[in-house]
């Protein structure tokens, strides 16, 4: 389905153990090939084995995935699907009238491509501009995907649900006359076991820095091991 392009909005689990679909095909085992017990514990190896990869494919991708307690009545089960699928829903509407007004739109139940996000990233990348913005601090947030927000034609991260809506409210505060650095110009702290990669050429010779200390060499004129 990825390969052709086609992306379901809502994917649904269904969760049932293996006791319980045994125990439901119980009387039909005789007589039906898919309840025929030796059919289906092969069917039920080939889902253990594939659905994982599956599930993660979508949830990781899309984050368009959504379980749901089989072994409940189908009235939960009917209630969790059109929740989710409202939700989304509500969501590509939002989008698109807020896309048409050139507002700040939501990602949240957007179930969009991780990739598109990934390949139009704003200046600040995954780092927070309300935070950057307010306290000059670089917050990494991609621990939650589901806090960005999409304006003009690229994608910004935030580090809780309070900065994103801070940036909806007046996002030409945290655009406008920001001097913000390129990521390449943004100092990186290399773990020990990298320090042999920070290291430069000069004309008269190599000069490897190793583990100490950048900074105490140029401003105190000594050699200090970082910690």
């Amino acid at each position: 389905m990825a390969r052709e392009g086609i992306k379901p909005q809502n994917v649904f689990y269904i969760r049932v153990s293996n006791e319980e679909v045994y125990a439901r095909t119980q009387a039909k085992a005789a007589d039906s090939f898919e309840c025929n017990r030796s059919i289906l514990a092969h069917r039920l190896r080939y889902h253990e084995s594939s659905i994982p990869n599956i599930l993660g494919f979508y949830q990781r991708m899309y984050n368009c995935l959504s379980e749901i307690d089989g072994t409940l009545s189908k009235w939960y089960m009917e209630d969790r699907a059109l929740t989710a699928i409202q939700a989304n829903l509500h969501a590509r509407h939002q989008f698109a009238k807020n896309l048409c007004l050139e507002r700040p739109c939501e990602i949240q139940d957007l179930h969009y491509d991780k990739c598109l996000a990934k390949a139009n990233l704003s200046m600040y990348g995954y780092f927070c501009p309300v935070t950057w913005k307010n306290t000059k601090q670089l917050v990494k947030c991609t621990h939650d995907q589901q806090n960005v927000v999409f304006f003009q034609n690229v994608f910004f991260y935030f580090k809780s649900q309070t900065e994103r809506k801070m940036f909806i409210s007046n996002p030409d505060r945290f655009l406008n006359n920001v001097i913000f650095s390129k990521p390449k110009s943004i100092p990186i702290r290399f773990k020990l076991h990298k320090a042999a990669e920070i290291c430069s050429d000069a004309s008269s010779g190599d000069k490897y820095i190793l583990s100490h200390c950048p900074v105490t060499l140029v401003d105190e004129n000594r050699v200090a091991r970082g910690d």
